[in-house]
């Protein structure tokens, strides 16, 4: 009898925990050196003085990400020595207009839009509990955060 709960207790255990949310090769809570041997050399540690530090944390891990014949700066946010948010950066303008379909395609439509100067969407991916904020800056190119979720532990007031 318990031989036959265990594959289910298994697949309970793996569905119902947050450490499926994630980006790409990392996994949310990550320290700079695991995310950079996650990287398999595309990542490498930066300085964390060489950037000032923001209300998201402290860049520690810069490098390299292609994704559909694009490639786009990325960056690690630490908070308190985990990972909190991916950056990543396309100067290309061309490329934007690509990212934004390709965001589409992946998780329908945002949940919310802005436009002005700068025109941001923003994405809840219940799936992998991130959300994703897309920014396009006009000529100037265009980026990409991936953050996990809130949690009702994490959400304030």
């Amino acid at each position: 009898m318990i031989r036959k709960m265990m594959p289910i207790a298994f697949v309970c255990a793996v569905f119902a925990s947050p450490a499926g949310a994630h980006w790409q090769y990392t996994k949310w809570g990550m320290t700079p050196d695991q995310v950079v041997a996650a990287s398999k050399g595309a990542v490498h540690r930066v300085d964390p003085a060489s950037d000032a530090t923001l209300p998201i944390g402290i860049k520690e891990a810069a490098g390299t990400y292609a994704a559909n014949g694009r490639t786009m700066r990325v960056s690690f946010w630490f908070k308190a020595g985990r990972l909190n948010e991916v950056h990543l950066a396309q100067d290309d303008a061309g490329a934007c207009m690509a990212v934004t379909r390709d965001l589409t395609a992946v998780f329908g439509q945002p949940t919310s839009r802005s436009s002005g100067l700068v025109s941001t969407s923003v994405w809840r991916d219940k799936v992998r509990s991130n959300r994703v904020q897309f920014s396009d800056w006009g000529s100037s190119g265009c980026d990409l955060i991936y953050a996990p979720l809130p949690t009702a532990q994490s959400t304030g007031l």
